[in-house]
């Protein structure tokens, strides 16, 4: 890429809701380029880490502090500056962390600017590795918690990552704890929405919801999960981002149906898709509807932090907490259960889980260790 590019400008936040000013920032240096105002020389370098997917945080170190230096070292020395956390869970070699500079000109300092966070990184990989702790002690923790928004986010299962999208350990597990106000969405299983639709608005029915999909490459079958509730929304699944990510498109989750079991309220979709809009789209959009949003959502993807924060008060957006699980690998299913407390800032507790039958993020970082 760097051969074959002018210039490469990334993201500075993730979840990344700077998509208009990355590429602002990349297309005012290609414009300069043209111009013959600026001559964009690159450089880039790695280190051999896969940094754990929920250590990538943008406002939590270790990420944020090397983001701060990269935007710091762009303001005076360099035309764009980008730390790339990479994807851990993507099968090729060239996966992992890297560091790219664009500097007028300077070969030189683009490298040293590369090679110097590269190396800052490598210092700070163990704070890169993710640690997790029992699945029933974390839902429990959740249980716990009186300030909302929750999310309990089964990152390992998003979509846009690889995951079916209907996977229920969590969801089970909810449901034996006995917790209540809990939104789950989106399950992706267009057989329940059918029967949903079919059903209509205010019909009472039993669904086996979810776990259509097996992994054979894992080991793994689908493992559905009988649920009964009364339909209480039917939708076209149709709407456009409102919130910061890919802002004014036009998605589809195709035919949405919500079905509400009493303690839990499960949107269901027939389109693979990742929740990352506010109102009036995507889940918030569905929940808003049944005239009953939750106070704890189950759901695929960090990026539901766009969803919660513009629906909780002052003081709960002060408390959020949102939680992530994690499934190192086929015959252990686990979470984390620790707090972060931050002053002014979100008390944050994490669980991930991962579906690669060969390791986790966490134990591929330490073995670099």
């Amino acid at each position: 890429m760097i051969a074959n590019c002018t210039v490469i400008a990334g993201y500075t936040t993730y979840p990344h809701v700077d998509m208009y000013d990355a590429g602002q920032r990349a297309g005012n240096i290609l414009i300069n380029s043209l111009k013959g105002r600026v001559n964009p020389t690159m450089a880039c370098a790695k280190r051999p880490m896969l940094p754990h997917t929920l250590r990538m945080g943008t406002d939590d170190a270790p990420m944020g502090n090397l983001v701060a230096r990269a935007k710091t070292i762009e303001g005076k020395e360099a035309l764009a500056v980008t730390v790339f956390g990479g994807f851990p869970l993507a099968d090729f070699y060239d996966a992992g962390l890297s560091v790219v500079a664009v500097t007028d000109g300077n070969q030189k300092l683009a490298e040293d600017i590369c090679e110097n966070l590269a190396q800052e990184a490598w210092q700070r990989r163990n704070e890169f590795v993710y640690t997790a702790g029992p699945l029933n002690e974390s839902v429990a923790s959740a249980g716990k918690l009186t300030e909302g928004p929750i999310l309990l986010i089964d990152h390992a299962d998003n979509c846009a990552s690889g995951g079916t999208q209907d996977t229920m350990a969590v969801v089970a597990e909810v449901l034996r704890q006995g917790l209540n106000d809990v939104a789950v969405g989106a399950i992706r299983d267009p057989e329940a929405v059918q029967k949903m639709v079919l059903a209509g608005v205010g019909s009472r029915l039993t669904l086996q919801l979810g776990g259509k999909m097996d992994m054979p490459s894992i080991g793994r079958k689908g493992e559905p999960l009988e649920v009964t509730g009364i339909v209480k929304v039917i939708s076209d699944g149709e709407f456009v981002v409102q919130g910061p990510m890919y802002t004014g498109v036009k998605m589809s989750m195709g035919k949405t149906a919500v079905l509400d079991t009493g303690s839990l309220q499960f949107v269901v979709i027939e389109n693979n898709h990742e929740p990352f809009s506010t109102i009036p789209g995507c889940i918030e959009n569905i929940f808003i509807r049944t005239g009953q949003p939750s106070l704890k959502f189950v759901t695929t993807s960090l990026r539901a932090l766009l969803i919660v924060f513009p629906i909780a008060t002052k003081k709960r957006r002060e408390n959020l907490s949102f939680l992530l699980k994690n499934l190192p690998n086929k015959n252990r299913l686990i979470l984390d259960s620790y707090f972060i407390p931050v002053h002014q800032r979100p008390l944050v507790v994490h669980f991930y889980v991962s579906s690669r039958k060969d390791c986790s993020d966490s134990e591929c970082c330490k073995a670099l260790t």
